[in-house]
């Protein structure tokens, strides 16, 4: 009942939503370069890299050679108001389109237009200078390293940072205060947690912009700048060595276990383990493992073995390794390309190799075929 209730709700709001999207004014510092825009690098063009892909497939993202990037940059927004999940209004009431990950579609995803009208009415909060974190994918791993640790990677050395406060979501995943520290000496004292219900009234956001672009020429796929993917990775090896952040016993071979998720399971796990035992493949949980420790065991690892899901986006973390990564025919290509285009920045060899699905939830099943091509493939690597 309580279930039906919530999905009752959650259809009324949406619907309302998109009643209030008419009434809502946007500013795209993409399109409008105005003096308030503090250009932190100028647009270059992005030069995907698949010198190290292999696969027999030909993927349509596969021809991305050139993508026309958008520049770097971040702009003062004097007396902002912060509502939902990450929408920034200026004073003249016009949201920031560029902290919605600056599509229109992603702030209606948001479902808060009619908020945005009616937000003298909710709670408030007055607060300081601000950098939001808060986005509609910010609680989600791969999203949150590519479109939300980048954007701090761009503003993290410049003077006025120390004197921002960094906002995210009220009850947020561990990782996400985690790796700030971590990469970024961010402390607790220097981040507000904020209730979805909440308004921030502030005396400045700092906008820092997405370094991707989606649009016609990308096929509506997000093309990261490989060149920020490429720094983050160095910045993280760099804080591995000062902050000693080891394992005692460092597996060279892992194989990413998805035995606790619902969907992508290796279904017949422990065979293929006891198949590969000459070649000292250990499985790990990633779920069941904080976040350092799985940044260090990423950085020590040599080869990586996992069907595709979020913890392979730790492979940003690696040093000098090779992934091997299954992936369902059936699933959107797309998707395939999210750690294609981590691997290709960092020059990490990826085998990308497709698989039937074996239940319609996306399970792989290791057919005594595919455990000799894999066998094939370590044998030339370890």
């Amino acid at each position: 009942m309580q279930l039906k209730k919530s999905h009752i709700f959650k259809k009324a709001n949406a619907v309302v939503s998109s009643l209030f999207s008419y009434f809502v004014d946007v500013v795209d510092f993409r399109k409008e370069q105005t003096q308030q825009v503090k250009v932190l690098k100028k647009a270059t063009v992005f030069h995907p890299s698949f010198l190290n892909f292999h696969s027999s497939e030909k993927p349509y993202w596969i021809n991305f050679t050139a993508i026309e990037g958008s520049p770097h940059f971040v702009i003062h927004i004097e007396n902002a108001t912060l509502i939902s999940k990450g929408i920034v209004i200026d004073e003249d009431g016009k949201v920031i389109l560029e902290n919605c990950i600056f599509q229109r579609e992603y702030l209606d995803e948001l479902f808060s237009n009619h908020l945005i009208k009616l937000r003298r009415f909710l709670p408030s909060r007055n607060v300081g200078k601000v950098i939001s974190l808060l986005n509609r994918l910010d609680n989600n791993y791969f999203h949150w390293a590519t479109e939300s640790l980048t954007r701090i990677f761009l503003v993290h050395q410049l003077p006025e940072f120390s004197s921002y406060k960094i906002v995210i979501k009220s009850g947020s995943q561990p990782f996400i205060k985690e790796s700030l520290s971590f990469l970024f000496n961010v402390e607790e004292q220097q981040i507000i947690e904020k209730p979805l219900s909440q308004v921030l009234k502030t005396k400045e956001i700092m906008v820092v912009s997405f370094p991707h672009v989606r649009n016609d020429e990308t096929q509506w796929t997000n093309v990261y700048d490989p060149s920020v993917l490429q720094n983050l990775n160095t910045l993280a090896l760099k804080r591995i060595k000062e902050q000693s952040i080891y394992r005692q016993n460092h597996p060279q071979c892992i194989l990413i276990s998805r035995k606790n998720a619902t969907e992508r399971r290796m279904i017949n796990e422990e065979e293929v383990l006891s198949s590969l035992e000459s070649y000292g493949v250990e499985v790990v949980y990633l779920e069941m493992l904080p976040y350092l420790e799985q940044v260090a065991l990423f950085s020590k690892a040599k080869v990586i073995i996992g069907v595709h899901g979020a913890g392979l986006t730790n492979c940003l973390y690696c040093e000098n390794a090779t992934l091997m990564e299954y992936f369902p025919e059936k699933r959107n290509i797309r998707d395939g390309f999210y750690f294609t285009q981590i691997t290709g920045a960092i020059d990490m060899p990826h085998h990308f190799i497709t698989y039937e699905d074996a239940n319609g939830q996306g399970d792989l099943l290791m057919t005594k075929l595919q455990i000799n091509d894999l066998k094939n493939r370590l044998d030339t690597l370890i």
